[in-house]
C-alpha cells in the first residue's frame, strides 16, 4: 500500500463543499432564530392542556424534551464532519 503524504486540498476541489457547508449554517441559524423568536415572543400564547392531549398518555413530555434536545447537541454539522476526515 502506497501512501501519500498529507497535502491541502485546492480551493476549486472544495469550494461546493464550503458553500453547502455556509448555506446548511446559515438556513440552520434562520430557523433558530425563527423558532426562538416565537418562543420568546410575549404575544404567543401556549395552552399546555391541547399540547398534553396529543402526547400519547404515558408519555413524559420533560423527559422526551431532554433526550431530544441532547440528542440535538450530538449531531455534528456536515462542515464538522468534513474537518473530522481531515
Amino acid at each position: 500500500i502506497d501512501r501519500k503524504p498529507a497535502e491541502t486540498k485546492p480551493f476549486e476541489a472544495v469550494k461546493q463543499e464550503i458553500i453547502a457547508a455556509e448555506k446548511a449554517t446559515l438556513q440552520r441559524k434562520r430557523v433558530e432564530d425563527a423558532v426562538g423568536e416565537a418562543r420568546n415572543s410575549k404575544t404567543v400564547i401556549t395552552y399546555r392542556d391541547n399540547i398534553e392531549k396529543l402526547v400519547a398518555p404515558g408519555a413524559d413530555i420533560e423527559e422526551m424534551t431532554r433526550k431530544a434536545r441532547a440528542a440535538n447537541q450530538r449531531i455534528p454539522d456536515k462542515a464538522e464532519q468534513g474537518a473530522a476526515k481531515q
